[in-house]
């Protein structure tokens, strides 16, 4: 708005615009930061090629054990045999490996990744 001399003038609906229009490009900024951030740690909290697994079965040391997962995503348990893990987390693989070594395992079953590759 203009006053008389032809200047700018600075009114309180012209801020108020301004001042929503910074607030929603912040809002989007930090959305799209966030959801980037979220798929990151989501991603990388899956099981990949090159981590090291540690499973520990209570009460059964002979198929506790560390576990590399190999190349085509898969691990070895005794008992099983290849397991693939690759793409799930720590949780779902341990579900999986508790089904099929019998639902009873499902709460003496632990997974842990001990190391990822960087």
């Amino acid at each position: 708005m203009t006053d008389a001399n032809g200047e700018q003038t600075f009114t309180k609906q012209r801020f108020l615009v301004e001042l929503t229009i910074v607030v929603l490009v912040f809002i989007v900024a930090v959305s799209v930061l966030c959801g980037a951030a979220y798929c990151l740690i989501v991603v990388r909290a899956q099981i990949a090629p090159g981590d090291t697994l540690s499973l520990e079965i209570e009460g059964f040391p002979d198929l506790s054990g560390v576990a590399r997962v190999d190349g085509a995503g898969h691990i070895r348990v005794r008992e099983i045999g290849m397991v693939r893990v690759s793409g799930m987390s720590a949780r779902e693989a341990e579900a999986l490996i508790a089904e099929l070594l019998g639902g009873a395992m499902r709460t003496m079953l632990e997974v842990r990744v001990e190391k990822r590759k960087p």
